[in-house]
Formats: structure tokens, C-alpha cells, sequence
């Protein structure tokens, strides 16, 4: 399975859209360097996957707190959003539109500051994460007549979950 492609819904729809931060996901931002001239090179991984679903005819955006640092004024708007699509032309070969806010039409955002949340349960995946090594971990010690090539699944899955943070 490709990376980001599994919860993507079956065929696109021009209402729901995918959104992707700009600094730290689709753009490196290892310097912090923030403003007009300053978008970081792009992150490939992520880069390929909005290149590819906007392949296949979903709506994807760029969802970035910029539009917000530059207040209400809108020729800066329109000064940050051209700065931007720039940026698109050279990495991604379209321009997708730009805002700074989510909707309900959001079928999902990736980005690197979000903590991702088990829907209506109120736990973090990282939390999820951490109760499932401690199960599998608990799960080898009871299973001694587990094989040998069983036992090194399991623990490269145990450093996998304990690397993760989702």
C-alpha cells in the first residue's frame, strides 16, 4: 500500500477535499524560515502524494497559517497566495488553492503538528500505540511456542509501534 492512500475515499468528489500544511510538510522547514522568499525545498514523500491525488481528480489544498500571519489584508493575500503558487509551479506542476482554515468538507489534513485522534473516543493514536506494544510485548511472553521467525515479527513490530508517532 502506497503511504497516505488508505483512508482516501474510493473515487473523488468535488466537494471533499485533502489538505496539506505547507512548512514541515510539503516544504522542509529545518531553518524555521518564515515569510515571502522563504518556502523550504519540498518533501518528496509528501509532495508525490498530493501530485498523485490530484492526479486521480481529488481536490487537494494547501492549508498553511501564513494567510493568517498577514491579517486581513487582501492584496498581501494575493502577494503571499502568487509567492506560494510559485513555489507549486517548480514542485508540483498545478496550483492548488490556498487557506488557512479547515472545513466540513475536509475528508482529511496532513500535517506535522496535528496529533491524530480516535474518532469520538477522546485518545490519541500515539496513546493507542503505547497500549498496543505493551499488549504485544505481554502477548511474546506468554507465547514461548511462538517460532523463532514469529517472535522477530513481532519484535520488529514492538520497535515499529514504539518509533511511531502518529
Amino acid at each position: 500500500m502506497k503511504s497516505g492512500i488508505s483512508r482516501i475515499e474510493s473515487k473523488p468528489s468535488f466537494w471533499r477535499w485533502y489538505g496539506f500544511d505547507l512548512d514541515g510538510t510539503i516544504a522542509d522547514n529545518t531553518n524555521h524560515a518564515f515569510g515571502y522568499g522563504n518556502i523550504g525545498k519540498p518533501i518528496k514523500r509528501m509532495t508525490d502524494l498530493m501530485k498523485r491525488l490530484h492526479s486521480k481528480g481529488y481536490n487537494v489544498k494547501i492549508v498553511t497559517a501564513r494567510l493568517g500571519d498577514v491579517g486581513s489584508n487582501p492584496r498581501a493575500h494575493e502577494e503571499l497566495r502568487q509567492h506560494i503558487w510559485k513555489w507549486c509551479d517548480r514542485n508540483l506542476g498545478f496550483r492548488p488553492e490556498i487557506t488557512d482554515r479547515k472545513d466540513a468538507s475536509m475528508e482529511a489534513l496532513y500535517d506535522d503538528r496535528a496529533k491524530q485522534v480516535v474518532r469520538n473516543r477522546g485518545i490519541t493514536y500515539e496513546e493507542v500505540n503505547t497500549r498496543l506494544a505493551a499488549c504485544l510485548e505481554e502477548a511474546v511472553k506468554h507465547l514461548p511456542k511462538v517460532s523463532i521467525k514469529d517472535k522477530d515479527f513481532i519484535s520488529e513490530c514492538l520497535k515499529v509501534l514504539k518509533k511511531c508517532k502518529v
